[in-house]
């Protein structure tokens, strides 16, 4: 047993050794602390990779449907400007809320496709093109 603690302290009382051995030893134990960093960069960089190829390949994918049934089209249809009527008001009555996220945005169409300004005032008796949709083909 005795010579078990002194063969131990050999080891790790560099005293012992010449600056040669000394010289190894810490070279070995820095190639190991190197190795081991090493292996440590390359699993996390491995890891990180495969999640981003995970994350990546799962947002690309899409809910839209591929049928061409369920597709709707824009169609425009008339509408004739009584009195009072403002381009706001008649958004408001003809808006659709599944294609438009609020009425300032269908009144931006509106006004694009009749190409008048958005705060333009409205001719009684005049028309205008409001812009729908439809599955139906017309």
């Amino acid at each position: 047993m005795n010579t078990n603690i002194r063969n131990a302290s050999i080891y790790t009382n560099l005293d012992t050794y010449n600056t040669d051995v000394i010289r190894l030893i810490y070279s070995r134990r820095r190639r190991e602390r190197q190795l081991h960093r090493r292996i440590t960069i390359f699993v996390i960089m491995t890891s990180v990779i495969l999640f981003l190829g995970i994350f990546l390949s799962f947002s690309f994918l899409s809910d839209a449907k591929g049928d061409s049934e369920h597709e709707q089209k824009m169609y425009y249809s008339v509408v004739t400007i009584t009195a009072g009527d403002t381009l706001w008001s008649i958004a408001e009555e003809h808006m659709d809320p599944l294609h438009y996220k609020n009425v300032e945005a269908f009144v931006g169409d509106i006004a694009k496709i009749n190409r008048i300004h958005i705060d333009s005032q409205l001719t009684a008796g005049g028309c205008l093109q409001v812009p729908y949709y439809s599955d139906e083909d017309k």
